[in-house]
């Protein structure tokens, strides 16, 4: 029985099917990979007794044209257009999302649930539900968030989804400040202020969308692509540090310099500055440029330097100086190439690869779950930490991937309009009974098992 009262069509599901971060939106924004994903619904559709999970991001509110932030008002609005886009059938698919959806909700043995994520917060909403459900034929019989575990003292409850054998299906954002919805506060019918990293789509990338089509691709921790917006966009970059962070460009180039300094008194002048990852993002972007910095000559750092406060105020210096575009303008490139370096695990299809939730998730989930299921960061993993194990469901949108070669040839090819390089993992989870995988879907929607 789900939480109204109104009892579901099944006794039992022996298949449960995780998807996350597909980014459906408005517009063809982000998400193209229609054929596939109508296929795998068909496929599942045909399948025996099965429980569907939507863990989040399943839509992208963020990306629809007009946007100005989390608008309960509006939620039913944005959700509707966003089905109506997703009804129409694109070129190659053999019929549209949402039809694929109606199919698959047409079966009485089939269950679906639909999680919120930092990208479509608004399904915690009764009438985007109300939406949702009458597009897809299954009013009142679909499940939504449910308490997983409350929360202590002032620490967010956590939300999703909990499976037989002591699984959790979450999103994810739950364990990454940047990022992180007040789920329990939608829940309770009051305002919320998105999240940093939820400003930082709506306000800076898709704008920049038209002139650069790849820059959702990168899928940006919020400290790593900052370097780039500042590159890209200094006036809506500077403005978002300002009034996010209180960051100023005297105030960056004070730190900058702190940290440059401190490394050569600590390490001597041959050494460079470590970067460590603390929640500062300010200490994470001013220890990334002092280490890119710190290889420069004596002479070009403070010019450089300089010429970092002056691009805070105006952009791009003057030509033909040392802190012109290819000075200032490249530092900050390097730097952001530097960071998705450090990053590089979090997106790519390594499963045993890094995952910044991992840490943070099994700790919470100590002694109340011993299996977490999670999307958010778009890498797709299969991993074990003590005594839980951990699967990210990755995404069914394109992820950039850091192209090969010298920094200084990779930036001139930026520079040049090269095409950036990336993927698309169309990965999912599967739990029967008590085994659970890690999959990905074929362009003919064929399950193919990974981990």
């Amino acid at each position: 029985m789900l939480p109204n009262g109104r009892l579901l069509g099944i006794v039992t599901t022996p298949c449960t099917v995780i998807l996350s971060d597909i980014h459906l939106a408005a517009t063809r924004a982000v998400f193209k990979q229609e054929r596939a994903l109508t296929a795998f619904l068909g496929r599942l559709a045909q399948a025996g007794p099965c429980e569907l999970v939507f863990a989040g991001d399943t839509f992208d509110f963020l990306l629809t044209p007009g946007y100005t932030g989390f608008s309960a008002s509006k939620a039913a609005e944005h959700m509707a257009a966003i089905l109506a886009a997703q009804d129409k059938v694109v070129q190659g698919a053999q019929e549209s999302v949402v039809a694929g959806l109606r199919r698959f909700a047409s079966e009485p043995s089939h269950e679906i649930t639909l999680l919120s994520g930092n990208h479509d917060p608004e399904v915690l909403l009764p009438t985007v539900r109300e939406v949702f459900e009458r597009t897809i034929g299954r009013v009142g019989s679909v499940r939504y968030d449910e308490t997983l575990l409350p929360g202590p003292g002032e620490r967010w409850p956590v939300y999703g989804r909990a499976l037989p054998g002591s699984i959790w299906v979450v999103h994810g954002d739950r364990w990454d400040p940047s990022n992180a919805i007040d789920r329990e506060a939608i829940l309770k019918g009051r305002d919320i202020v998105l999240p940093a990293g939820s400003d930082l789509v709506y306000q800076i990338l898709a704008p920049l969308q038209h002139i650069y089509p790849w820059i959702f691709e990168i899928k940006p921790e919020l400290h790593a692509v900052l370097p780039l917006l500042l590159y890209l966009d200094y006036q809506r970059t500077t403005d978002f540090l300002v009034s996010h962070f209180n960051l100023t460009g005297r105030l960056l180039r004070n730190q900058v310099e702190s940290k440059l300094h401190a490394s050569v008194e600590l390490f001597g002048a041959d050494q460079r500055p470590a970067v460590h990852e603390p929640a500062d993002v300010s200490e994470v972007l001013a220890g990334a440029l002092s280490k890119v910095l710190s290889q420069e000559p004596s002479a070009s750092q403070q010019v450089l330097l300089a010429g970092l406060e002056d691009w805070f105020q105006w952009g791009s210096p003057a030509a033909d100086t040392l802190a012109s575009h290819s000075g200032v303008g490249r530092w900050l490139l390097r730097t952001w190439i530097e960071l998705l370096g450090q990053n590089r695990g979090i997106q790519s299809l390594a499963r045993d690869g890094s995952d910044p939730i991992l840490v943070a998730a099994s700790r919470c989930a100590l002694g109340h779950a011993n299996v977490v299921i999670a999307g958010h960061t778009h890498g797709p993993r299969a991993l074990k930490k003590d005594n839980l194990c951990y699967i990210n469901t990755g995404t069914w949108v394109p992820v950039g991937d850091i192209p090969n070669g010298p920094v200084d040839q990779v930036i001139d090819r930026l520079e040049q309009g090269a095409v950036w390089p990336s993927h698309t993992p169309r990965t999912f989870a599967r739990v029967e009974g008590s085994d659970f995988w890690l999959g990905s879907c074929e362009p003919d929607g064929t399950q193919r098992k990974i981990s």
